[in-house]
């Protein structure tokens, strides 16, 4: 059921006035979150431009972003170790309760979401599709690689199947990026990054001052490409915690380093009508 007279119109007149909803008021989560199974819908490898290997599971996440590879050494560039592949994405919607519904599915853990449907690969292309527990949603993900500038680049098109309007929705792409601390020439042990954003992007890095000797310094920008329609607000953030699944992350200052961070895109629609789909499109760009 959901968020129905003035006590709906309250709970969206808060979201509209909130700063996508960081620092915003209480959230409730559909669940705990569930341990999942890590199903690696394909994986992506080029070597031009010195090598990309990216994997990507059926559920839509990322979970391992290899960049360069060339001649065996390889750096990593997504969390691996406590939150195997840290990335993925939040949804968050007013229910009955005057609450926002909080799911999502990032890294090991996730709530809200039932199995993803197989995924279909063609060529450089993997399409996923799943629903959440509650009936309200589909998310549909088409992701596509590009070798040759080693980037992928993320089609989210959610759409409400519910038997109302959802009002106020907002959605998140998370990633605990950890720039060069992996693979097999890994060298930032401490995933202690440089961070900054822009309007529609943020960006984590290594400066090459940093790194050690035969040792590259990489990057990974997260950005912001299109969205359609009924959104109400775009912004890109550093999150506190690395690997946050909140309604409302905490962001740092920024520009910034030496703390192990997030990097998110947030983003917030006035309303979704019944049947009515939203896209976003994003892309991870390793520089």
């Amino acid at each position: 059921m959901l968020v129905t007279g003035s006590r709906r119109i309250a709970l969206v007149t808060a979201l509209v006035g909130s700063s996508l909803l960081v620092g915003a008021g209480a959230s409730a989560s559909s669940g705990g979150p569930t341990p999942k199974t890590l199903g690696v819908g394909t994986t992506f490898t080029s070597g031009a431009s010195r090598g990309t290997t990216i994997k990507v599971t059926d559920g839509g996440n990322l979970i391992s972003y290899l960049s360069p590879t060339a001649g065996g050494s390889t750096y990593e560039h997504l969390a691996s170790t406590s939150s195997p592949g840290a990335e993925g994405y939040v949804v968050c919607y007013p229910n009955s309760a005057g609450f926002l519904t909080n799911i999502w599915d990032l890294g090991a853990s996730a709530s809200g979401w039932n199995p993803p449907a197989a995924p279909v690969v063609a060529g450089t292309m993997i399409t996923t599709s799943r629903t959440d527990t509650a009936g309200f949603l589909l998310l549909n993900q088409i992701a596509r690689f590009d070798g040759p500038n080693r980037a992928i680049t993320i089609t989210m098109q959610l759409t409400n199947t519910s038997t109302a309007p959802l009002l106020g929705v907002v959605v998140r792409r998370q990633a605990d990026l950890n720039i060069d601390a992996a693979g097999s020439a890994g060298w930032n042990l401490g995933n202690l990054d440089q961070y900054a954003v822009t309007n529609d992007s943020a960006v984590v890095l290594n400066d090459p001052s940093a790194a050690p000797p035969a040792r590259q310094a990489d990057g990974i920008v997260m950005r912001s490409l299109s969205t359609t329609p009924n959104l109400n607000a775009r912004k890109a953030g550093i999150t506190k915690i690395p690997a946050d699944t909140t309604c409302a992350p905490s962001l740092m200052p920024t520009p910034g380093g030496g703390l192990d961070v997030g990097a998110t895109l947030m983003y917030r629609f006035t309303s979704i009508g019944v049947g009515a789909t939203v896209t976003m499109v994003m892309r991870y760009d390793r520089i």
